[in-house]
């Protein structure tokens, strides 16, 4: 405050406390409020927030050391793309356009190689042309029309050129303009031995290279036709202010694993214990479009848990409180500062029967619910070494009614399916069918002796099975109740075809122990939840757990061995659909449904979309918004 300014403010307050005493003199006292007014109003206002619950705290922040979901959540933030996908859809984000050959963006040039250059295989893997070498010869994309070289006659292959042209001004959250040599400067790092990053993608690259500030251009090995050319334009990563550091030195460095420089819509303000503070990114290339909607974000690592988490939660507790779902005491909130979204990082699975309750139970939900498909797979597991059984296994599936039984283990947030590798859209995409079931029952010599389906069927020239047995299976599961919700259901449904399932609860530890019912094959039935990785189940049938999650056979072992020694994984280490088609008709499987990633949020959230083949639930977050602006 100035001199002036200071004698102006005196003489004011002078002034007041004159004519405060001359009318205290002249009138009576007046009882004073508790509310004093002001000298002066504050024209500032609270910066507008967002809160994100994460389930636990990330380690780096460092491009090429993030390795766990929270890491790249919050990473979002910082990095705006440089790619979204959305319902399988893959949307440039700092990029002019996607590279076609419309565009030309994509050249495919033929190129004549002889013995000992350096080509890829036809699964992708930088080789040395030799005798035997498998190769996809020109024009060629896929293992089905792969060739052997017979180590004699030159081959002809594709070599593929990609051109990347960035959007113009672009600026890093440092206020530097961001350029194709932080790309390159990107690839370099990437490819670097003392990055601990997949090489697969640098190793198929035989150059790399900026050509003019908003152009990138990148030139694989000769042999292979890329189905998705995203995966070979490296993330920027800022050359001006990291160029001095080695790979190795960014591994450790604060200013890299820390505080990374960004494109995107907010830039990390601090980090403390418990909580990651951004601000908005003043040089957000989309901040004309009033993107993004809050002056601050924090990440908050509350916990794993689903009820911390939704105890944390911003929703108006007291309508919808009652001593089941006991997440707040008297229907207060828990925090001053809830969070206004926790996303799928928290483990919800025991929460999914206050989900429901929250969004079903009333006319206005509480709350928003989302939920996409995990890897996850559930099934039933048909004992190999039983015959009788796996031959009910197409009558199983046809019986199962897999909504029926999702809604009760599940509360309608898992995804049916009748395949290991794809989600059904329909109950006609899974077969269920009573009427099929019956019919097939009837064929195979199960009848409906009394006509009363709550009885079980019985046998009537069954091979190898004695005329008059009654069709009874029994499930082992283990002890703990979303087992118990789920065989209860499978159990209801088996009975309208006339299957009567008797099921057996086993403790946990002795369910998964050596003398356990899946070491000792002692069951018909077996509930199955298990990952479903690229390559399954060849990627996993060796590992030393396996045997205990899917109890097999000797015969069946060899047969799955088989299989796997003459797939023809893809490029993205996925089974040929030959081998697919093999594995699904060879395990004695019936899937039900993959898993849930669930993430919750205010009711009055808008812009969050999560989407199947995004990187993260927060792929658009600058998007996000609340309250009476998502009206508008």
């Amino acid at each position: 405050m100035t001199k002036k300014k200071t004698i102006t403010f005196i003489i004011l307050i002078g002034l007041l406390l004159s004519i405060s005493f001359t009318a205290c003199s002249r009138s009576e006292a007046v009882q004073t409020t508790t509310d004093e007014v002001p000298l002066e109003s504050s024209t500032q206002t609270e910066p507008r927030k967002l809160t994100i619950c994460l389930g636990y705290e990330p380690s780096s922040l460092y491009l090429y050391k993030a390795s766990t979901q929270v890491e790249w959540d919050i990473l979002q933030a910082i990095y705006d793309g440089p790619f979204d996908t959305v319902d399988g859809k893959t949307i440039p984000v700092i990029l002019q356009s996607m590279p076609s050959i419309e565009n030309k963006g994509i050249q495919i040039n033929q190129l004549t190689v002889q013995g000992g250059e350096t080509i890829l295989d036809a699964f992708g893997k930088p080789t040395v042309l030799s005798t035997g070498t498998r190769y996809l010869p020109s024009g060629c994309t896929s293992v089905e029309c792969a060739q052997v070289w017979n180590g004699s006659e030159p081959i002809t292959l594709d070599q593929v050129q990609i051109t990347y042209q960035l959007k113009s001004g672009l600026l890093w959250s440092d206020g530097t303009p961001l350029t194709a040599e932080d790309s390159d400067f990107s690839f370099n790092l990437a490819d670097d031995p003392a990055t601990p990053n997949d090489k697969t993608i640098p190793n198929q690259i035989a150059s790399y290279r900026s050509l003019d500030s908003d152009t990138v251009q990148a030139q694989l090995l000769p042999g292979l036709v890329p189905a998705d050319v995203k995966d070979y334009f490296f993330s920027p990563l800022p050359i001006h202010a990291w160029e001095g550091t080695s790979a190795a030195e960014l591994l450790e460095a604060d200013f890299s694993n820390q505080t990374p420089l960004g494109w995107g819509a907010y830039t990390i303000k601090a980090w403390k214990d418990g909580s990651v503070l951004l601000e908005k990114n003043p040089y957000y290339f989309r901040s004309s479009e009033g993107l993004p909607y809050f002056d601050e974000l924090e990440f908050r690592f509350v916990s794993n848990l689903g009820d911390t988490n939704v105890a944390s939660l911003d929703f108006d507790y007291a309508p919808y409180e009652i001593l089941e779902y006991n997440w707040s005491p008297d229907g207060e909130t828990v925090y001053t500062d809830q969070c206004d979204l926790a996303d799928s990082t928290v483990d919800f699975s025991d929460q999914y029967d206050v989900f429901d309750y929250l969004t079903d139970y009333y006319i206005t939900p509480a709350i928003q619910v989302n939920a996409l498909p995990n890897p996850i797979l559930d099934g039933l597991w048909l004992n190999p070494e039983r015959p009788f059984v796996t031959s009910l296994r197409s009558v199983l599936s046809s019986c199962i009614d897999r909504t029926y039984v999702n809604s009760k283990t599940y509360y309608k947030l898992a995804f049916p399916t009748d395949s290991i590798f794809s989600i059904a859209q329909s109950l006609e995409e899974y077969g269920y069918s009573l009427e099929d079931a019956a019919q097939k029952l009837e064929a195979m010599g199960w009848l409906d002796d009394d006509e009363k389906y709550e009885t079980p069927r019985v046998a009537h020239n069954v091979t190898g099975v004695e005329d008059g047995t009654q069709l009874t299976l029994t499930m082992v599961i283990p002890n703990e109740p979303v087992y118990d919700r789920e065989s209860a259901a499978i159990q209801a449904s088996l009975q309208e075809c006339g299957i009567q399932m008797d099921i057996k609860t086993v403790n946990t530890w002795d369910y998964e122990s050596q003398n356990g019912p899946a070491s000792t094959h002692d069951f018909d039935l077996m509930l199955f939840s298990h990952v479903i990785q690229a390559g399954f189940p060849c990627t996993s049938w060796n590992e030393k757990w396996t045997s205990a999650i899917l109890p097999g056979s000797e015969n069946l072992e060899q047969q799955v061995t088989q299989l796997c020694s003459t797939s023809r994984l893809t490029q993205s280490m996925g089974l040929d659909d030959k081998t697919a088609d093999a594995v699904e008709s060879t395990l004695p499987l019936i899937p039900l449904f993959f898993q849930a990633d669930v993430s919750i949020a205010r009711a009055d959230m808008c812009g969050f979309i999560p989407t199947v083949g995004s990187s993260s639930d927060l792929w658009n977050l600058e998007k996000f918004n609340y309250g009476e602006s998502c009206l508008q």
